[in-house]
């Protein structure tokens, strides 16, 4: 029997997870579903493994058991659409497909001629599916906030110290791991972020003794901020991150006196990115 969408025609420019596994599921619900893959190598994982698919005799094959889970039901066609003769018959099999999925980087397909805007002028019925990976990413923030001055406040054991209790200079890079509302290609793209903080006092001095330690710190740190695409692959960004810096203090005199730096300094930061 038949399954519901028996009637449809999908074309698949998908690779590796994503792509591939939504088709797989299009074509269990009855599609014909048309795989292009890289002449020669065919989809990235047709090589993930192991495990392989066995022959006869229990050997492994060059077909890994990742490729097939995602790839059930499918006919494939390997194509280079690089050259122009692959670009006319990815550009005939589209003109009679009802749906395409792919899952290139934004921009990816526009130079070779197979986007939306291109194919929808040969088939305006096509359904144009693409598929982005998470939006994710990456940001070093090397921050040098000012030198920090602590009167006598906050610790029994300083209360009657007079002048600056604490004087130390610092080091903060903090790592944050950020996800970007909306797609890839977006003009503007808020982002919300976690990450940690790695701060390095230096230089402590202080008005109640002459040799003073001030251990490192590590805390959390959370960001907001806000992304401007200038080029498909450059854009401009801006973002602050809230950050909770602890830290141990120790001033050796004729007496041993001990506190903490404890406070949540807001780290600004505004640069240029690049999107590989």
């Amino acid at each position: 029997m038949p399954g519901p969408l028996a009637p449809l025609t999908v074309l698949d420019l998908s690779r590796v997870l994503a792509g591939p596994w939504c088709t797989q599921l299009l074509a269990d619900l009855g599609a014909t579903v048309i795989k292009i893959e890289r002449p020669g190598t065919g989809d990235d994982t047709r090589a993930w493994g192991p495990p392989y698919l066995k022959d006869a005799d229990g050997h492994d094959t060059s077909e890994a058991a990742y490729y097939l889970c995602c790839n059930r039901g499918k006919l494939s066609v390997a194509v280079d659409f690089t050259t122009p003769e692959g670009r006319r018959i990815v550009a005939d099999l589209a003109r009679q497909a009802d749906v395409l999925v792919e899952n290139f980087k934004v921009g990816g397909l526009a130079k070779y001629g197979l986007d939306y805007e291109n194919l929808a002028r040969i088939n305006p019925r096509l359904v144009y599916e693409r598929l982005f990976g998470p939006n994710l990413g990456a940001e070093l923030v090397m921050g040098v906030p000012p030198t920090i001055k602590t009167k006598a406040a906050g610790s029994v054991e300083f209360l009657n110290a007079t002048g600056t209790v604490l004087e130390v200079e610092n080091w903060a890079p903090t790592l944050l791991l950020n996800y970007h509302f909306f797609e890839q290609g977006a003009t503007w793209r808020p982002y919300v972020g976690i990450g940690i903080n790695y701060t390095k006092f230096k230089n402590a001095k202080s008005s109640i003794a002459d040799d003073v330690d001030v251990g490192s710190s590590w805390g959390p740190a959370v960001q907001v901020g806000i992304d401007y695409a200038i080029t498909k692959e450059i854009s401009a960004f801006a973002s602050l991150a809230a950050v909770k810096v602890k830290s141990k203090v120790v001033a050796s005199g004729a007496t041993v006196l001990t506190t903490t730096v404890d406070y949540r300094p807001t780290v600004y930061s505004v640069g240029v990115s690049y999107r590989f």
